[in-house]
Parts: structure tokens; sequence; C-alpha cells
């Protein structure tokens, strides 16, 4: 029950701090780093439905008019599988910075595509939009560790699964 509580409170605030960035023009994948963390320490389903919860209330919320957040969320859930199953999961938490890199690229560039199709100098719009994600990435990037650490440290004091301990509970299944 606390694991459901601190996934949902952490959707909601991921949620609500994704929405201020973006009435500032800033964007940043909070939502996603937080599916990735829960995905990892919580296991596939929960990850998917805090996808699935905030994808379309961060979507519904922005108005965005072809809603497809669920679906690159649940990318970003399958990524965190694969770094969870097959890569060095969380042996050294410098080596997030690579999926934290990663996340705003699999959540940005299926959204720059139709304004790449619908501008006449497409070229323009595609640089403006690199730019924006090297920004991003960079951010999130740095941002991927230091959110582990943070959201382990909570979850250490309520007694909850811990991302660092993903890989040794995998072993044991």
């Amino acid at each position: 029950m606390t694991c459901a509580v601190f996934a949902l409170l952490l959707t909601f605030i991921a949620t609500l701090g994704e929405l201020l960035l973006n009435s500032f023009g800033l964007s940043l994948p909070l939502l996603g780093l937080v599916c990735f963390y829960l995905a990892v320490a919580y296991g596939f389903w929960t990850g998917a439905g805090v996808a699935v919860l905030g994808g379309a209330s961060i979507d519904f919320l922005l108005g965005r008019e072809h809603p497809m957040s669920i679906v690159l969320l649940l990318l970003v859930v399958a990524l965190a599988m694969l770094w969870l199953h097959k890569l060095e999961a969380p042996s050294s938490p410098l080596l997030l910075s690579f999926p934290g890199a990663a996340l705003p690229f699999i959540l940005w560039v299926p959204w720059s595509l139709p304004e790449w199709e619908a501008s006449r100098a497409w070229f323009v719009s595609f640089f403006e939009c690199l730019a924006g994600g090297i920004v991003a990435s960079a951010c999130a990037a740095a941002l991927m560790p230091l959110a582990v650490l943070a959201l382990d440290y909570f979850g250490q004091k309520l007694g909850l699964p811990l991302f660092v301990d993903a890989k040794d509970r995998l072993a044991v299944k």
C-alpha cells in the first residue's frame, strides 16, 4: 500500500512539475524520470500504470491534439526493463546519465515531427528542436542520478524496495 501511495505521489509531483515548467516554456522529462525509476524499483506493472496515468493526465492538461504521451512513456518503461535486465543496471549512479540523456529524445522527437512537416523552413525548426533536445538531454542526464539518490533515500526511510537493489531482487527471482 505504501508503494502505491508513493508512486501516486511521485506521479502527481512530476506531472505538476512538468506542467509548471511547460507554462514557462521549459521542457524537462520529469514524468519520464519517475516512470523509469518506478519501473526499475517496483516492477513493470507499476511503471506501466504510472505511464498510463501520468501520460493521460499530461496530455489532457496540456490540451494536446494527438495524445501519444502514454505510448511514449511506455517506451520509457520498456527502456527501464531493458536497462534492468540486459545492462549494468544500478551498479553506478553515474551510469544513469545515459538513460537520462535518452529520455528527452524518446519523449519529444515524435512531438516535433508534425512541426517539421508543417513548417516551410523545416531545417530551422529541426535545429531549434535539436538545440532544445540537447539542452534538455544534458539537464536530464544530470538530474537522473540525483533523482535516483533522492528517491532511494525517501524509499529507504519508508521501508520500500530500492532502485539500487533491483538487480539483486531480480537475481533472487
